[in-house]
């Protein structure tokens, strides 16, 4: 299991053999680094599970941009390109506007300058209501997700998304006061200002029924006149799978 430490946080990340340096893939809000296992990379990938995350460790506190920004810099090598999903994607803006000569290109799925709103996290909601739930098993936690519209590609995400209880029932990773930190976190940046900074390639795999408006997208476009846009199949979290995911990759391996 590859880890490594950034003072006394234990992080832990995936690893995707492939052509030329590795790639930084970063998850969703809540979401752990095996939720892109539906997709394929055109080059080498480090997947981080983010703290507070996955198998990462859980800290009460330092949530900000610039520590997830810190831990997630130990993983590239030269400048290299910036996969992001949802959150991931706002810190991969984060990363291209404060630590230019570490990021080459953006690519944001379904992420983009106004989405922290309350609109969005009635979207989400559903989603984030299993943190801090106990369900019986694992096959009751993926009852629920199949239920709310997850693929069955989506197996490998959910199971590290949950830890056994002693009792045999099954929790979710994330903690509720995660989620709470991190979106005073996400609120506290001026994205505007930060993707003003932005001189990168940046492209925009917008979901088609996904999180950026027309507001969030010409909003993002006249702070980043560079963006490219392209919308792929999907709602916010099922692009990653499926008709999307292969939308996702073709758009991925286009120079």
């Amino acid at each position: 299991m590859p880890l490594y430490r950034r003072g006394a946080v234990h992080l832990h990340f995936l690893e995707r053999s492939g052509p030329a340096s590795p790639w930084l893939v970063l998850h969703g809000l809540t979401a752990n680094a095996r939720a892109f296992d539906s997709l394929a990379f055109p080059a080498a990938a480090r997947l981080p599970d983010m703290r507070g995350r996955g198998l990462s460790d859980q800290p009460e506190d330092a949530y900000s941009l610039e520590e997830h920004a810190l831990d997630v810099l130990e993983l590239i090598e030269g400048a290299t390109t910036v996969v992001g999903h949802s959150f991931g994607g706002l810190l991969g803006l984060y990363l291209a506007a404060c630590y230019p000569e570490k990021i080459a290109r953006v690519m944001l799925l379904d992420a983009a300058v106004g989405v922290a709103n309350p609109r969005t996290l009635e979207v989400i909601g559903p989603s984030l209501q299993r943190l801090g739930r106990t369900y019986a098993s694992f096959e009751a936690y993926f009852e629920k997700a199949r239920a709310a519209g997850w693929p069955a590609e989506a197996e490998p995400f959910c199971r590290a998304d949950v830890r056994e209880l002693p009792s045999g029932q099954v929790i979710c990773r994330t903690r509720p006061e995660t989620l709470a930190r991190l979106l005073t976190a996400v609120q506290g940046e001026d994205w505007l200002g930060l993707a003003a900074r932005v001189r990168q390639p940046v492209r925009l795999l917008k979901a088609e029924h996904g999180i950026v408006g027309p507001e969030q997208l010409q909003a993002t476009r006249s702070a980043i006149p560079q963006l490219e846009l392209a919308t792929v199949a999907g709602d916010h979290f099922t692009m990653i799978y499926g008709q999307g995911a292969r939308e996702i990759e073709r758009n991925l391996a286009e120079p």
